[in-house]
């Protein structure tokens, strides 16, 4: 957590590229994230047991992050999901309490006596630092309400395990514990539950999700090539097929 006694004297600064975001396959989004995200990434669901979240998928677990080029940029630059534009910090739960703190990645080689102060000269936290606690209140809040929406989702049975098949050299390996959106099912739940779901704003996420299903077959080629190019190639054929999504073949 970020406390006067442990960063009074400490400095931070933002990433230079994106490496650090190399190992994550998918990443929670919000709702409001989905029309820019969904034109570029395909969105779909985790379920977590008692919750359900709302990710962007960035790759498979055979593959690795496919949005993440051996230089460390982000291939998708208008479709960055919001909790990552916010590294090295992000909000921790406080042990027995449901309420959360401003917490740093001290791991991250971005904490140190370089960049921005954590607190100001009177021992309050600094400008900066404040306002990336404001943002990422108001991203944790749009989170909840995100998962609470998904949530609903799942209870009225409108969501399927997608079946997500990479196909690399050694044959196609499925990619477990991804849900997404079953529209036939969503258009026959009874009116109560349809409407249940409206007052849950779960319908712009359930349409939001059915919309980005072409771009499961953009990363799915991806990961094809992959599999057989070396990955430089890999960072040319991804700008490449980011920019002619349409041409690709529509998810399974």
């Amino acid at each position: 957590m970020v406390s006067r006694e442990a960063f009074a004297d400490k400095r931070w600064k933002g990433p230079a590229d994106f490496r650090f975001a190399a190992g994550l396959i998918v990443v929670p989004v919000s709702i409001g994230e989905m029309a820019h995200l969904g034109a570029a990434l395909p969105l779909g669901v985790v379920d977590e047991g008692a919750s359900a979240r709302l990710v962007a998928v960035l790759g498979f677990p055979p593959t690795g992050n496919l949005l993440v080029d051996s230089g460390g940029r982000w291939l998708a630059p208008g479709a960055v999901p919001a909790l990552l534009r916010f590294y090295p910090f992000r909000l921790a739960a406080l042990e027995g309490s449901p309420q959360k703190a401003l917490a740093v990645d001290v791991e991250s080689g971005l904490v140190g006596g370089e960049g921005e102060p954590f607190f100001d000269g009177s021992g309050e936290p600094s400008e900066k630092v404040l306002a990336v606690a404001k943002a990422l209140t108001r991203l944790d809040a749009e989170l909840e309400a995100t998962a609470r929406a998904v949530g609903a989702l799942k209870e009225a049975g409108v969501l399927r395990p997608w079946a997500v098949q990479v196909r690399l050299a050694e044959g196609e390996v499925p990619v477990e514990g991804l849900f997404r959106v079953d529209e036939a099912a969503l258009q026959e739940v009874e009116d109560r539950v349809f409407l249940e779901l409206r007052r849950a704003g779960a319908l712009g996420a359930a349409y939001g999700q059915l919309f980005s299903l072409p771009r499961m077959g953009a990363l799915l080629e991806l990961a094809r090539r992959v599999a057989s190019a070396p990955r430089p190639s890999q960072d040319q054929d991804l700008e490449s097929l980011l920019k002619n999504l349409d041409t690709l073949p529509l998810s399974p």
